[in-house]
């Protein structure tokens, strides 16, 4: 997350005001790391994909994550699909931070997507498209550029 973190640091450094969106997408335990460099920039990070997530690892961070996340698991595995579930209760739900007040206010956004009939979201090219479907139109939503 750290590494996450900095990159985002630097491409904030590097822009002109208001010319740089940033969203994450990642898997397994980068997923993890992109949740938890989100919830330490929530001004920086407008959206997040998160496919099958560790959220085990980044438990403590989900409360202070206010991007719109987007949380995609296999129907088939049932780990990563209960612990998206109860993850997606615990983002933004530290109510003691005024970006997380904020953000409720506005309308969170943080959704979980399943794949249907696989064990794992890279099983297959179907699977790996849907994938890649669900993620381009989160982006598409969420990163757009123009209001």
């Amino acid at each position: 997350h750290q590494r996450m973190k900095g990159i985002s640091d630097w491409l904030i450094a590097k822009a002109e005001p208001q010319s740089i969106t940033i969203g994450y997408c990642a898997g397994g335990v980068s997923a993890a790391a992109a949740l938890a460099a989100a919830a330490l920039r929530p001004d920086a990070v407008q959206a997040i994909v998160a496919i099958a997530p560790r959220i085990d690892l980044v438990r403590s961070y989900l409360p202070r994550v206010v991007a719109p996340t987007l949380f995609i698991t296999a129907q088939g595995d049932r780990q990563a699909l209960d612990m998206s579930s109860k993850a997606l209760a615990e983002l933004s739900s530290d109510t003691s931070l005024d970006n997380v007040r904020e953000a409720r206010e506005r309308g969170l956004s943080h959704t979980l997507e399943t794949i249907p009939e696989v064990a794992n979201v890279f099983e297959n090219e179907q699977s790996r498209q849907k994938v890649e479907q669900l993620a381009t139109l989160w982006f598409t939503r969420y990163l757009s550029l123009t209001e």
